[in-house]
């Protein structure tokens, strides 16, 4: 029994030296990740396309990217590496495991910012990551406009201006800024940020990141956990999960298919919301119809003055508040009602007939046609079917 216990003493004692061994060959020192740079290579390459080559493949595991519109067809490629002056890792060893690759291959031209020729995948694993603390890089790409660009970038910044041709990004870890797309964009965000000045059509996947567009035709959103705020735009598509947040200043027309998300529309032409499950939904100024099916959900609508606006509920369980401005019509059908309460400060209502209730502005200038019964002073409806 002695003997056990002085093995297992002895296995954790072994145990302990080798942890802090192995801390101080992994462990990277402070003054590492220190912003002392020595810049150590600045070079160039330039090739010419191909007549035949159409597309733009990126990879790049850490670092900075730029990408900047060109004019004819050749592409310049600038890098900018450092590395830190308190590291002592021989360039030479480095630049034989890091490879910036240019090339065309299968139609496209191809550029590579790998560890790509380490000789295990641990050791790519640990290059990346040693680079990601230690060394400084930045590509700065000079592409002709027209061209299909597809990035798949981790740990790192990119700039990218006023292209024509369509755009795939595929970003982890990154920061993307960006100018005018005028061809089809997507977006693929895991832990990212965006922001672009204006995009034709985008087409956007995230997941915990935070995204800004200042203007857009049309937006197609499948997000999580993940903020998005949009200045302008003409349409949106939208299935949201968990979102802390959506924030629509202008928007033309939305559809929306949510859970547990928060929306904020400051001023919407028409609003159709497929399901809301669990949501807030705040609208300032609706100008034209709103179809809203919903379940446990809160709807703040306001109604846009001098308008006659059509809106259509099914709803279980939400809440309603509708704000009516003076010279405002609604046209209101409830199509399914359960436990659900409707709200419209400063109304009066009257029973022309046994399934219709005309509502009027205290000041007699709006008017609500309304299908379905209303009881009490907060509204409490139960549904008489249309």
């Amino acid at each position: 029994m002695n003997f056990l216990k002085y093995s297992y003493t002895m296995y954790k004692i072994t145990a302990l030296i080798l942890l802090i061994h192995l801390a101080k060959i992994i462990i990277v020192p402070t003054d590492l990740c220190a912003d002392s740079f020595a810049i150590t290579e600045i070079y160039r390459e330039e090739i010419t396309l191909s007549k035949n080559v159409s597309i733009v493949e990126i990879r790049s595991f850490f670092g900075d990217l730029a990408i900047v519109p060109s004019e004819g067809e050749e592409i310049l490629m600038i890098v900018n590496l450092a590395i830190s002056e308190s590291v002592v890792f021989p360039m030479d060893e480095f630049r034989e495991y890091h490879a910036i690759g240019l090339y065309e291959q299968d139609y496209k031209l191809k550029i590579d910012n790998l560890i790509a020729n380490a000789p295990s995948m641990w050791w790519r694993t640990f290059g990346v990551s040693f680079a990601d603390k230690n060394i400084s890089l930045r590509i700065e790409l000079h592409l002709p406009p027209d061209l299909k660009i597809m990035v798949d970038h981790r740990n790192g910044d990119i700039s990218i201006r006023n292209f024509s041709g369509a755009s795939h990004f595929n970003l982890n870890n990154s920061t993307l800024s960006g100018g005018v797309f005028t061809g089809g964009t997507t977006f693929i965000l895991d832990h990212s940020e965006v922001e672009v000045e204006f995009v034709d059509s985008a087409s956007i996947f995230s997941t915990h990141s935070r995204l800004f567009f200042l203007q857009s035709n049309h937006l197609e959103i499948n997000s999580s956990h993940s903020e998005v705020v949009v200045f302008q735009c003409n349409s949106a598509d939208i299935a949201s999960v968990l979102d802390p947040e959506l924030r629509f200043y202008y928007c033309g027309n939305a559809k929306v298919e949510s859970a547990s998300s928060n929306f904020f529309f400051h001023r919407i032409g028409g609003l159709e919301v497929l399901q809301s499950i669990n949501d807030s939904l705040r609208v300032m100024e609706l100008e034209k119809f709103a179809n809203i099916t919903s379940e446990e959900s809160y709807v703040f609508c306001g109604l846009q003055q001098c308008a006659m606006i059509s809106i259509d509920l099914q709803s279980v369980k939400s809440n309603y508040i509708f704000i009516m401005p003076l010279a405002c019509g609604l046209v209101l059908e409830l199509k399914k009602d359960e436990f659900t309460h409707l709200v419209i400060p400063d109304i009066e209502w009257e029973s022309p007939g046994s399934n219709r209730t005309i509502i009027k502005h205290k000041n007699g200038e709006g008017l609500i046609r309304f299908s379905g019964e209303i009881k009490g002073g907060s509204f409490l409806l139960n549904l008489l079917s249309p």
